[in-house]
């Protein structure tokens, strides 16, 4: 028992509290590290989409395509709205 005092009335009791602390201080300084890397990277991506934007590297690019329509979808669009009419007629009745 006389042991267990001795241990926390010495001078072990700083040296814990000097890790306990050390320990957090690292741990705040690296989130918040962590943080600002992932902000200025955001920023660096953000700046190189505004500049390509600004210095007109886009205008040598074609236009995006139409979206393609299969000749078919017009038919089937045509044949559900026919059947969606039916179905209202039948209900009228």
């Amino acid at each position: 028992m006389n042991e267990i005092k001795e241990f926390f009335f010495t001078a072990n009791i700083t040296t814990i509290l000097k890790w306990v602390i050390t320990i957090l201080v690292s741990g705040f300084i690296a989130h918040f590290g962590r943080m600002l890397a992932e902000h200025l990277i955001n920023r660096s991506k953000r700046n190189k989409i505004n500049h390509e934007e600004n210095s007109g590297a886009g205008e040598n690019k074609s236009p995006a395509p139409a979206p393609l329509t299969a000749p078919e979808s017009n038919g089937k669009l045509e044949k559900k709205m026919m059947k969606a009419g039916l179905k209202k007629e039948k209900k009228k009745k």
